[in-house]
């Protein structure tokens, strides 16, 4: 169905990518970024150095992508029982690709680490333009920033892929993180600058 799905809309949403080592990354990463990501509701950008230590994670991503053109490494993480900003009635959102070191590529590569087997990110069609807001995590840090987001009654459902696999995903088609569970939800997304074609290393 989500090939049928993708087919009919011809747009790109994600494609699964099978990392042999997840285990061993998830590991890794939840070492060096702290257990505060557990239990807060937080968003968080570092510098691809940051993870100079996480071997495995280096290894298998630098087996897809050459490691050394890797821009971001963001960390997220979702809070429990909701789905994304269901405070405000809104829900689906895309990407910012504005970077201080440059104009970020739309396709990110995410890797699950923790929490993410019975949670989802779903991808919507927009039926309506979006309301701008600034995300709660630059509020809190004083910047004001225009994030397009839209109210579930002004999107339309068109794919969703499960939380627990590693994948690339289209960052410019409205999506929503959606974890229901008791805990918080946490992945990594790795972004890349916008002149590379992040899906050629990605070819069947």
């Amino acid at each position: 169905m989500t090939e049928q799905i993708r087919e009919r809309d011809s747009i790109f949403t994600y494609k699964s990518i099978d990392l042999p080592n997840l285990a061993y990354i998830q590991q890794e990463v939840l070492l060096a970024v702290t257990a505060k990501y557990t239990s807060n509701t937080l968003h968080d950008v570092y510098l691809p150095e940051f993870f100079d230590n996480c071997t495995h994670l280096k290894q298998e991503v630098d087996k897809l992508v050459p490691w050394n053109l890797l821009r971001q490494v963001h960390v997220i993480s979702h809070e429990p029982g909701k789905s994304y900003s269901i405070q405000t009635n809104l829900t689906a959102h895309i990407d910012d690709l504005n970077s201080p070191r440059g104009l970020l590529n739309g396709i990110a590569f995410n890797i699950p680490i923790y929490n993410c087997k019975d949670t989802t990110c779903d991808f919507y069609e927009a039926l309506s333009p979006p309301t701008l807001m600034t995300p709660e995590f630059l509020a809190s840090k004083g910047i004001v920033f225009d994030k397009p987001f839209w109210a579930y009654s002004n999107i339309r459902s068109i794919d969703s892929m499960k939380g627990n696999t590693a994948c690339i995903f289209n960052t410019q088609v409205p999506h929503m993180p959606v974890n229901t569970t008791k805990y918080h939800r946490i992945v990594i997304s790795l972004r890349y600058p916008h002149a590379i074609n992040i899906t050629e290393y990605f070819k069947d």
